[in-house]
């Protein structure tokens, strides 16, 4: 519950779209994440590097040995500013029905 409302917090929901922006979107690659710096060794991007076309058994070692040890940058999902999260709106309770008579009379109460 606690990390829920956390999560749903002012905060998280002022800031979530800025990481996303980093990690999976516009700001992962390109001129967007030099600005942002948020740039990462080339080897750990998506598609540098096709393991199965390299044929030098030490680089191709070297390859794997970088990619399990500092691991990859996640796949770039977004191409544009991920949006800010809808405010909820108020909506009024419904007017409710408290009691209804046989003879067709109905008594409302807000």
């Amino acid at each position: 519950r606690i990390h829920r409302q956390a999560l749903e917090s002012d905060y998280v929901s002022a800031n979530l779209p800025q990481w996303i922006d980093l990690i999976f979107g516009h700001k992962q690659r390109g001129p967007a994440a030099i600005q942002a710096v948020n740039v990462f060794y080339h080897l750990t991007y998506e598609g540098e590097v096709d393991l199965e076309s390299v044929q030098d058994p030490a680089l191709r070692l070297s390859y794997e040995a970088q990619i399990l040890c500092f691991g990859q940058t996640p796949r770039q999902l977004f191409k544009r500013p991920h949006p800010l999260r809808l405010k909820a709106l108020r909506v009024p309770r419904p007017t409710l029905c408290v009691s209804c008579d046989p003879h067709g009379e109905v008594y409302w109460d807000r």
